[in-house]
């Protein structure tokens, strides 16, 4: 069994009446929801359309299970194949993003 916590991926964007739009696992239903931005976001505070950075940031989110696969999978090349390159960003974000050590992720 995988140590790792977070919903699988792939994770995708959906509209719904009550949100501007969300975020949840494959499955696309509201029950499933990883974050979600509120109308009132959109509106701001002041009435203004301030949606941008929540629509940039949907993107990247919503990219984050894919992406920790790739780093995960091009660390492991990194040790397969000893390769001469510093991996140490590469492993810091992945113990960032899994709250586990190397070891750990790559036991899995």
């Amino acid at each position: 069994m995988s140590k790792l916590q977070h919903t699988p991926g792939p994770w995708v964007i959906s509209d719904e009446v009550d949100f501007d739009s969300f975020i949840s696992g494959s499955t696309g239903k509201f029950e499933n929801v990883i974050c979600s931005s509120p109308r009132s976001y959109k509106r701001g505070k002041n009435g203004c359309k301030n949606y941008a950075p929540w629509h940039d940031n949907k993107l990247l989110i919503a990219a984050a299970p894919e992406m920790l696969e790739a780093l995960i999978n091009v660390y492991g090349l990194y040790l397969e194949y000893d390769i001469c390159w510093d991996n140490r960003p590469i492993k810091q974000v992945i113990e960032k993003a899994t709250g586990m050590s190397i070891e750990e992720v790559l036991s899995q």
